[in-house]
């Protein structure tokens, strides 16, 4: 998700892995903020979306929160593997990335079919997720990314070049998508999936990843001029959005650079915290939090709204919580069956930043 803790698992023993602690902070701010956003869409079906008019704004802002987990794990992988891929490097991701979506690909259609009512649903909606209909559609973007990875390191390609072809790229897809214009009949999900539509995002986090260790201090020394970014980013959706443009949507045209600069204050704040146990707690839970708490919201919030008689603020905060607790909860349990892995990933704690970061000055200094 991001360098997935289940990447960890891929690694060697004895290799060296930069770990830092604000790439835990990124993800944890991102898995929460979709576990929010996906909350106010829950109760927002049960109060109806004109309750929650005031936070249709934050709502279209927390969209961030997806791509910026794609970005993290290119971030990640190319600190890591910048100029050689390991042996056995598709082979584990096919278990630990397709692994998993395929997995929840049947277990939402279960729980969808079983909410309806009806088992003759279960492989027309079991299809419809494999092609990314459901909220596992980021492992399939974050997979082309590995692919992409592969082919940019196996062929040394100058990353460089690609900034401008990339976004460009980028925005012409999020332009044609946004225009419902499509290049072919039913190519929708498609497109919305597929890399043309995220490149920008991958070229930007390569770069990112690969030079990290000296761009890391930059990110403080600067984290002002990041600031203005991030504000102008805001002030540019705005402007959509008082013009009509109210779509809620991570493939939003004017949501990749408030997505970067949001990724860059996150990266900039995070580096000057302390380390925190929460943050790694949820962290290493963070893969399966964001595939499992859209389907325990599916179930909680029903229950919730028959037995409480609650505000539209105060349901979505209950429900934002139960969501996250439940869901760590549930990969705890699971966590003890044998190949469990292959569905919620590992469960593994991280290891200590400032003993990375330390192994990361002194392989600097020599």
């Amino acid at each position: 998700m991001l360098l997935l803790h289940s990447e960890f698992e891929m690694m060697k023993k004895g290799e060296y892995v930069l770990v830092v602690k604000e790439w835990n902070f990124v993800r944890v701010i991102a898995c929460l903020s979709i576990v929010l956003l996906h909350s106010s869409t829950s109760v927002g079906r049960i109060f109806g979306y004109s309750e929650l008019f005031d936070l249709h704004f934050i709502r279209i802002l927390l969209c961030y929160a997806t791509p910026t987990f794609i970005i993290l794990s290119e971030i990640i992988l190319a600190n890591k593997y910048s100029t050689s891929i390991p042996d056995g490097f598709f082979k584990k991701r096919i278990k630990w990335i397709l692994g998993p979506f395929v997995a929840f690909a049947l277990i939402d259609a279960l729980i969808v079919s079983y909410m309806r009512s009806n088992p003759d649903y279960i492989f027309d909606k079991l299809m419809n997720n494999l092609q990314g209909h459901f909220i596992g559609y980021f492992l399939l973007v974050i997979f082309q990314f590995y692919v992409l990875h592969f082919l940019v390191v196996r062929y040394q390609i100058k990353i460089e070049k690609l900034i401008f072809m990339g976004t460009v790229l980028m925005i012409s897809s999020l332009w044609l998508l946004n225009e419902e214009i499509y290049l072919f009949e039913g190519s929708s999900s498609i497109q919305m999936i597929s890399f043309p539509t995220w490149l920008g995002y991958f070229v930007i986090a390569f770069l990112i990843g690969k030079h990290y260790e000296k761009l890391r201090p930059h990110l403080i020394v600067h984290r002002g001029l990041i600031l203005v970014g991030l504000l102008f980013s805001i002030m540019l959706i705005y402007a959509s959005y008082q013009a009509g443009y109210t779509d809620v949507s991570s493939r939003r045209l004017d949501i990749m650079p408030f997505t970067l600069f949001v990724t860059l204050t996150l990266l900039s704040i995070g580096s000057s915290l302390p380390h925190m146990k929460l943050v790694d707690l949820i962290s290493k839970y963070s893969f399966g939090i964001f595939l499992l708490h859209w389907q325990v919201q599916r179930i909680i919030t029903p229950i919730i709204f028959e037995r409480t008689s609650l505000s539209s603020l105060t349901f979505i905060a209950i429900v934002f919580l139960a969501s996250i607790v439940i869901s760590m909860a549930i990969v705890k349990i699971v966590s003890y069956v044998p190949g469990s892995s292959y569905v919620i990933g590992k469960i593994r704690n991280a290891p200590k930043s400032k003993k990375y970061e330390s192994e990361a000055l002194s392989r600097k200094a020599s």
